[in-house]
């Protein structure tokens, strides 16, 4: 990990780059506050699948897809009262076996909304038109606020 003064100011040498090339730049990370800073727009992958995708305020503010919520979840919030720090969040199990993937779900095995449907119903990759292939959204099945300290 690279000390923080260093990483703004290579973000910052990108940032400027960006610009002067009119060019894009794609970050991966895992470090969503720095993303929701740095990005016009954030795809979550899980399972090597975008699971969602949208403007960083809208993603991570208000996650449409389980998985997205658990990333967030587990950014661990430090608990003054008890000198420790919070990870009740994890998201249980392993990852995905993609190379015998079905279609349905990837993220329904670990998943603490899941319901039968999850298992069932093949999920269509046009993350893009929708902003999440959670199947619960488009049912109208969840509905959860996020807090952010």
């Amino acid at each position: 990990m690279l000390d923080v003064s260093i990483r703004a100011s290579i973000l910052n040498i990108i940032r400027e780059l960006t610009g002067e090339l009119e060019m894009a730049t794609l970050y991966i990370s895992h470090d969503l506050s720095l993303l929701g800073s740095i990005c016009d727009y954030i795809a979550i992958m899980y399972g090597g699948c975008i699971v969602e995708y949208g403007k960083p305020e809208s993603v991570i503010k208000n996650p449409m897809h389980p998985y997205t919520k658990s990333l967030i979840d587990a950014v661990p919030i430090p608990d003054f009262k008890m000198g420790k720090k919070s990870f009740e969040n994890i998201v249980p199990g392993e990852p995905p076996d993609m190379v015998n993937y079905n279609g349905t779900c990837s993220f329904e095995p670990r998943c603490n909304v899941r319901k039968k449907v999850c298992k069932k119903i093949k999920t269509e990759k046009k993350v893009f038109l929708k902003r999440s292939l959670c199947l619960l959204f488009e049912l109208g099945g969840l509905n959860w606020t996020v807090n952010l300290f």
